[in-house]
């Protein structure tokens, strides 16, 4: 059994959609972080280094933050 350390996905989970303390729910921030745990779970198995599982992490945030940005504009 793969044990995904729990660093990334807690410093993550302050990114997550529906996190902010300001808005979202419960609900919305344990399946941003089940997503982001089964995601660095994929990438565990598939034997990607931790380094480069850190810049998939934050490019995946990182997309998500603007992709939400250009939801609230249109």
């Amino acid at each position: 059994m793969t044990v995904i350390p729990s660093a990334p996905v807690a410093a993550s989970d302050a990114f997550v959609p529906n996190a902010s303390p300001f808005s979202g729910s419960i609900f919305g921030t344990v399946i941003g972080s089940l997503l982001i745990g089964v995601l660095l779970n994929g990438l565990v198995l598939m034997n990607v280094s931790s380094y480069i599982q850190q810049i998939i992490i934050v490019l995946a945030v990182a997309f998500d933050t603007f992709a939400k940005s250009r939801r609230r504009k249109a």
